[in-house]
């Protein structure tokens, strides 16, 4: 079991959380889509999307955490909020201890310079062409799996944790699980990445995406738009480092991680656990072809980088864990125990499609074993290293 920054030790704080502050997310629904952070400027977004703290500090990895009040986040509070940082009292906190009080969930503080390194606030949030569309300097490889679930409720999986070389031309590496409407638009998305831009640094993280238009114009990562609510007394939030990798040849490290439409106060959401723990949720108001289950299911892995152009190099940014399916045991990263489950609760076996662009480059398989294995996938691969994908044409 893999270790976040923040100890995934089981809690029992999910009763409390699906009772409390309720109310406070229905409220501020409306305002969920009609924020338009996009045409904000860096300085505007900052101060927007920051919720105020009650205590902050910097973590190991050099993350500025913010501790603010679980009604605080902007998820909750989408229109923004009339009081800044530096109204908060900090009486009674030691701002020396490096946690956050009880009752307030961490935050990890978005800053100009993370903003302007995109070059805009669009680009940040993965809602240009940049990122998540395709546009005239990138270009998205990726293999996986999809199941046509048909009617899905839940869906989980142990991912296997890697952390893969990423060259400067790189924007992402990643492994992930997805939830998907038939039409490919409504998406919710979790897993692990590496993504400098993002991050500001090389090390692979939880994280969550959503879009309700096919990356279009809406949807971001983590909490860096109103979208995604982190459960009260969550200790882990998106965007969170992962401390044990998976080494090449030697021990394997995997998390738990599950999807699951759950109606609370008769709103349906879509709660997304790791190991086991509730991390937060999505709620389906925005995503309204979510609402009573997902028609597609994937698992597997995206790179997506800078091109130069046709005919130059494809890039040496590693999948996984840099070697394609195949290549022996503990050296392929892999997507195991996957369950699928329909709208009674009952685990199904949907047909299933493997997806690949680039198999010279990036591939995956498909495989079902004797319990406790299951259906397990295997993708990867070295990309521009071996020579079947270095002139590729992109």
């Amino acid at each position: 079991m893999v270790k976040f920054v923040f100890s995934l030790s089981a809690m029992a704080f999910q009763k409390v959380f699906w009772a409390s502050v309720f109310f406070t997310f229905l409220h501020s629904l409306l305002f969920i889509v009609a924020v338009d952070v996009t045409n904000m400027t860096i300085d505007e977004y900052v101060n927007y999307i920051n919720p105020p703290a009650l205590h902050n500090y910097e973590d190991e990895f050099g993350d500025s955490i913010l501790c603010v009040k679980h009604s605080d986040q902007i998820s909750l509070n989408p229109e923004g909020h009339s009081k800044k940082s530096s109204d908060i009292s900090y009486k009674g906190l030691n701002i020396s201890v490096k946690r956050c009080p009880e009752g307030t969930i961490s935050v990890r503080e978005i800053k100009h310079q993370h903003v302007e390194r995109a070059g805009s606030v669009a680009r940040f949030l993965g809602q240009t062409k940049s990122l998540d569309a395709s546009d005239d300097d990138s270009v998205q490889e990726y293999a996986y799996v999809q199941f046509n679930a048909g009617a899905a409720t839940k869906a989980e999986a142990f991912i296997n944790t890697w952390s893969p070389y990423v060259t400067s031309d790189a924007i992402y590496s990643r492994s992930q699980m997805w939830v998907m409407s038939a039409d490919q638009t409504q998406i919710l998305v979790s897993g692990w990445q590496v993504y400098p831009e993002l991050y500001q640094d090389e090390r692979p993280r939880l994280f969550t995406y959503w879009t309700a238009d096919g990356f279009e114009t809406s949807g971001c990562y983590d909490l860096s738009c109103p979208g995604f609510v982190v459960a009260s007394g969550s200790q882990i939030q998106p965007g969170s480092p992962i401390k044990d990798i998976s080494i090449d040849g030697g021990t394997q490290y995997s998390f738990s991680l599950r999807m699951s439409l759950e109606i609370q106060s008769n709103t349906p959401v879509w709660a997304l656990y790791a190991s086991n723990n509730l991390v937060g949720y999505w709620n389906t108001s925005f995503i309204p072809s979510l609402g009573k289950f997902g028609d597609q299911v994937a698992f597997g892995g995206e790179v997506k980088f800078h091109s130069k152009g046709a005919g130059t190099p494809h890039t040496n940014t590693d999948m996984g864990s840099g070697h394609f399916p195949g290549s022996g045991d503990k050296k392929v990263a892999h997507i195991r125990e996957i369950k699928i489950s329909d709208t009674s609760g009952k685990e199904i076996d949907p047909s299933s499609e493997i997806m690949h662009n680039h198999k010279e480059c990036y591939d995956v398989q498909y495989n079902v074993y004797e319990e406790p294995y299951g259906h397990t996938i295997f993708f990867g691969g070295p990309g521009g290293d071996v020579p079947q994908c270095h002139n590729i044409g992109i």
